[in-house]
């Protein structure tokens, strides 16, 4: 047998050991199993750090950089946060007007909860004003979904590795967006400027008020999108390389180009693009 298949097949044994272990401690303990990469060698474990809905300084700036927790903004009457069993060990802090959660250690954590997506633990709650304008927010998250509802910022940029991103009823100057595996789903935005990439995922915008340009990039997955303004407020430049393109239920072959005042660019590679237009 060659060194490299032997490589191969002890990597196998290992990744099968780890699942194993992964399986038997969650059906034992009804926890988050973490799988941690740290100084060469797998750790295994279930460290969590929880903490109650706790008040805190008022902040107009967010910056968070996690690796495998979900992430929620909501809407309330004062200023929040909240760790409901979440991978790893987590800090925060407010300074100069800026909420910061981040990991105290920077190792490569897998949480294996069986049904992560729809799992309300292991998740960073954020709670603000419901009438505060927020400036930045800069969110970033390796392993996790990405919840916000009712925010008005100024600007809003989001990289999210593996998870969906969703918005719910959100303002913004800017919004831009990279999902590299994962559905990016956008309901009631008001916004100035939209940049969204995904790569794996399906995109789905609606009743989008798009103020001054907008680009959608999709690799592989479908494009669905409803404007709040007319069709011919928009300059626009749709493509596919494969699937269907349709404008008002019309297909439109591979590529659909018109004249407006508004810029708004959407390609997608492999997959339907779809858009409605205000009558």
């Amino acid at each position: 047998m060659r060194k490299s298949t032997k490589r191969w097949c002890i990597a196998a044994l290992v990744l099968m050991l780890i699942g194993a272990i992964m399986v038997i401690s969650s059906a034992k303990l009804g926890a988050a199993t973490l799988v941690a990469w740290v100084d060469g060698e797998f750790k295994i474990g279930q460290e969590t750090t929880i903490l109650e809905k706790s008040p805190v300084e008022a902040f107009h700036n967010i910056d968070i950089d996690l690796q495998s927790s979900n992430i929620e903004f909501i809407a309330s009457d004062d200023y929040y946060i909240e760790f409901d069993e979440c991978a790893g060990t987590l800090e925060y802090e407010v300074v100069d007007d800026t909420l910061t959660i981040g990991q105290k250690e920077k190792s490569v954590f897998m949480s294996m909860g069986f049904g992560f997506a729809n799992n309300r633990k292991n998740t960073v709650r954020v709670y603000y004003p419901e009438e505060t304008t927020l400036n930045n927010i800069s969110l970033e998250v390796d392993m996790g979904n990405l919840y916000i509802e009712e925010m008005n910022a100024s600007s809003m940029e989001i990289n999210c590795d593996m998870g969906n991103v969703e918005f719910e009823k959100c303002f913004a100057g800017e919004i831009i967006i990279e999902a590299d595996m994962g559905n990016v789903d956008l309901e009631e935005v008001s916004v100035d400027k939209i940049d969204v990439k995904a790569d794996m995922g399906n995109v789905e915008i609606s009743k989008i008020d798009l103020l001054e340009e907008g680009f959608v990039k999709c690799n592989m997955g479908n494009v669905e999108m409803s404007f709040e303004k007319p069709v011919e407020s928009y300059e626009i430049y749709a493509k596919i390389d494969m699937g269907e393109l349709l404008i008002d239920h019309e297909e439109c072959g591979s590529t659909y180009k018109s004249e407006g005042e508004i810029p708004l660019e959407i390609t997608n590679d492999m997959g339907n693009i779809e858009l409605y237009f205000a009558k």
